[in-house]
């Protein structure tokens, strides 16, 4: 069983940092800003879109997706492209003994620009039949949100496919609310 030593201690010490980073939150403002609702089985519609695919360290991910974010902001005020839909990330491959995370961020667009800057790219989300968990809250606790459903798969509340990774939508702008619990982030785990 020493083979799985290295997942077990990397899955426990996320558990054990994320109730630690809640208790910090606890302790300095009497809340934690972290709520999750769960939607459940529905379906996502597909779509195209124009992103930034990534791959750094999972410690780095906030800052990552915040200048990916900011370089993409950049190409829709230079381009005048307007989105089709909210902000997303794509989670292609998630490597948590590594600590290394590729993913894909973008906007969904109704038709794709012909000739896209250099480092962007564009793809099709299909539509697909999703598990859905809704977070709303500070960004720094959304694994709370990717937690509870992969429980909830290893329960059995639903299939999750391969074909389609794992997303999720931004449901909100960080910097047009007054809180952080209005931060409201949609995980989309598709299904078989």
């Amino acid at each position: 069983m020493f083979f799985i030593k290295g997942m077990m201690t990397t899955l426990i010490g996320m558990d054990y940092e994320r109730g630690l980073n809640m208790l910090k939150d606890l302790a300095e403002t009497g809340s934690v800003p972290s709520k999750l609702e769960f939607p459940g089985k529905t379906s996502a519609r597909g779509f195209a879109y124009v992103g930034l695919k990534s791959e750094g360290s999972t410690k780095d991910i906030g800052p990552l997706m915040e200048a990916d974010m900011g370089r993409l902001g950049r190409w829709l005020q230079e381009t005048g492209a307007v989105p089709a839909g909210k902000p997303f990330a794509i989670y292609h491959k998630w490597d948590p003994v590594k600590g290394m995370v590729r993913y894909t961020i973008g906007f969904p667009v109704s038709e794709v620009p012909v000739n896209l800057a250099d480092g962007l790219e564009s793809g099709e989300v299909p539509a697909c039949d999703v598990y859905q968990i809704k977070h709303s809250g500070a960004y720094r606790h959304l694994g709370n949100a990717w937690s509870a459903g992969i429980m909830r798969s290893r329960a059995k509340l639903f299939r999750q496919g391969k074909q389609v990774h794992p997303f999720e939508t931004y449901e909100t702008d960080p910097t047009e609310v007054s809180g952080e619990i209005e931060i409201v982030t949609t995980v989309n785990f598709p299904m078989k």
